[in-house]
């Protein structure tokens, strides 16, 4: 049992950092003037720092495609 347990403990560990990472680039990104895309409710957002909200795509939600947090999607306009 004590693999397991370092294995739990490993992955909460990569979560923390990987979560603070991400508010870390957000942080840097807005502070820089940048625009950040994200994922929310089935939809591709890009927030500007002046809080303009652009929505760039409607993702389907029968769409067999998987999207996780963090990943990078490209968008065709």
């Amino acid at each position: 049992m004590g693999e397991k347990k370092e294995f739990d403990d490993s992955i909460e560990q990569i979560l923390e950092v990987t979560k603070s990472s991400a508010a870390i680039a957000i942080a840097e990104s807005k502070a820089l003037g940048l625009p950040i895309t994200y994922l929310k409710n089935g939809k591709i957002i890009k927030e500007y720092p002046d809080g303009k909200i652009e929505i760039l795509e409607n993702i389907d939600p029968s769409d067999s495609t998987s999207y996780k947090k963090g990943q990078k999607i490209n968008v065709k306009k």
